[in-house]
C-alpha cells in the first residue's frame, strides 16, 4: 500500500455503511476516539469545499467496482482519491483515501471494503477531483471524474505513455530497479523518467508526483495505457 504518512484503517460494511472495525491510530490522525468514528462523523468534519465532490467520489468508487470491473477481477484493484478534513486541533488535513475490496456478495457486487486513510498534508497537494483505480498487478489502471467544480486546479502537463507507466508503478510502491524489470528497460532509464517528470510537473519528489497522477488522472483519457 502507498502510505506516505501517518495512517489508520477501518472496515466498512455495505450497503448499510456500518463500520465493523477502526484502528486506534484514528486518534493520532484525526484526534477522534475510535468508538466515535463513523461515516457520519467523517462527513461532519469534511472541508466545506470538498463535501459535494466527496459524495460523488464515493459513488464513483461503487460504480467502478460494481459496474466497470468484472466481478472475478474485483480483488485485483484498489481505488483512491484525496479530500480534506478538520482534525482535533481545528486545523485542516489532506487525506489520501484508499479502498480495497474486502467482501463480495453472491451476486458479485461489493459488500465490504477496507478503507485506509493517510495524512499527506505535508505534500501541499491541491484538491483532486478524480478517482483512480489501480490494477494489482498486471490489470490496466484507469481513472474516472469524481465531481470537478468550477475553479479546479491546473491539470498535470501531458506525459507520455511510458512516463505514465513509470508513475503508476511508483504508486504501487515499486523501486526503480523493480520498475525497470517490470517494463524491460534499464534502471538508468527509469531514473531519467523520474527526473524528467519532476521537472515537468514541478512536484517536490517522486512520492508527491505519484500521488498527484493518481489523484488527478494524469491526462484527459479515462484509461492508463
Amino acid at each position: 500500500f502507498l502510505n506516505p504518512g501517518h495512517c489508520y484503517f477501518f472496515l466498512l460494511r455495505l450497503p448499510d455503511m456500518a463500520v465493523e472495525y477502526v484502528h486506534p491510530a484514528v486518534g493520532e490522525v484525526l484526534g477522534c476516539n475510535p468508538a466515535d468514528f463513523s461515516p457520519a462523523y467523517l462527513s461532519g468534519i469534511l472541508h466545506p469545499e470538498d463535501a459535494q465532490s466527496f459524495a460523488l467520489k464515493q459513488e464513483a468508487v461503487l460504480d467502478g467496482f460494481n459496474n466497470r470491473i468484472p466481478g472475478e477481477k474485483m480483488f485485483r484493484y484498489k481505488a483512491c482519491y484525496t479530500f480534506r478534513v478538520k482534525d482535533g486541533n481545528g486545523g485542516w488535513k489532506h487525506i489520501l483515501q484508499q479502498y480495497l475490496p474486502a467482501g463480495q456478495a453472491p451476486d458479485g457486487r461489493l459488500n465490504s471494503i477496507l478503507c485506509i486513510h493517510t495524512d499527506v498534508s505535508y505534500l501541499g497537494l491541491s484538491p483532486g477531483y478524480h478517482v483512480a483505480f489501480i490494477g494489482l498487478p498486471g490489470e490496466p489502471s484507469f481513472h474516472v471524474p469524481g465531481g470537478m467544480p468550477a475553479g479546479q486546479p491546473e491539470p498535470l502537463p501531458e506525459i507520455s505513455d511510458r512516463e505514465r507507466s513509470v508513475v503508476l508503478l511508483l504508486a504501487e510502491g515499486l523501486s526503480s530497479k523493480q520498475i525497470a524489470e517490470r517494463l524491460g528497460i534499464a534502471k538508468n532509464t527509469v531514473d531519467t523518467h523520474r527526473r524528467n517528470l519532476l521537472r515537468k510537473t514541478g512536484a517536490k519528489n517522486t512520492l508527491e508526483l505519484a500521488i498527484r497522477v493518481v489523484q488527478e488522472g494524469g491526462d484527459d483519457s479515462n484509461t492508463y495505457k
